[in-house]
């Protein structure tokens, strides 16, 4: 990748090269190709996975991958890793037919987190103690796990990284700016401040709702639409 190509072109390709990297330290270079998008609709908290969204001329059928650029905007690094690798695994157990209902985080996704190293949370209402399968699944990176492994020797950094936070809003246009106002910046007040709390959640189409840990990526499993916080 070279500094001359343009923004979009540069951050499609670094992206791209990330993947590749991960998939062939993490997934054996096994997993197929996939369309990864970059939103920043402030229904998707984390990223999604979603199957056979993508079609070219010649009807090769793809899915895709979206990851809230927001999260770029974040200090840490492991955040955007860990997200893509959480939508990875999706991607790869679609592949096999081993995924289950969509938006669900079955027994095989469980079992390759604990390969991959990354830990689990489950922020369902009636989940219990040390749950590892739910609707709502928020994963981390454990330090020394072949995750990390693999995130530490990327070849390559991403193009560029979000300078501010900025959400779409219900109309899917970006939330204005007033003249004289600041732009909005990246949020301040520490983690856990909210660590613990429990928010509900309620999906737009069908108005399912359900409970869960505050700033979990939650998808309704009925009409796989990005749940909302209220």
């Amino acid at each position: 990748m070279t500094s001359e190509l343009e923004p979009t072109l540069a951050m499609a390709e670094s992206l791209q090269e990330i993947t590749n990297y991960l998939d062939a330290f993490l997934f054996d270079g096994k997993l197929p190709p996939c369309f990864i998008t970059l939103t920043r609709n402030k229904k998707v908290i984390g990223g999604y996975h979603a199957k056979d969204q993508w079609e070219n001329a010649d009807g090769d059928i793809v899915p895709e991958i979206g990851i809230n650029s927001n999260l770029l905007a974040q200090d840490d690094p492991l955040v955007i890793y860990n997200v893509l690798i959480h939508e990875l695994l999706h991607l790869e157990l679609s592949h096999a037919g081993t995924g289950g209902r969509v938006g669900y985080h079955n027994k095989q996704f469980a079992e390759r987190c604990n390969e991959l190293g990354l830990s689990i949370q489950c922020g369902d209402k009636d989940a219990s103690e040390g749950q590892q399968t739910g609707q709502a699944i928020e994963t981390n990176i454990i330090e020394g796990g072949k995750a990390e492994t693999a995130i530490a020797k990327i070849p390559t950094d991403l193009a560029y990284y979000a300078k501010h936070v900025l959400d779409i809003d219900d109309d899917g246009q970006p939330e204005q700016v007033l003249p004289g106002q600041p732009t909005p910046q990246k949020p301040t007040e520490p983690k856990t401040k909210t660590a613990g709390k429990r928010t509900k959640y309620q999906c737009p189409e069908c108005g399912l709702s359900m409970w869960g840990k505050a700033g979990a990526f939650v998808m309704c499993g009925m009409c796989t639409q990005t749940m909302i916080e209220s």
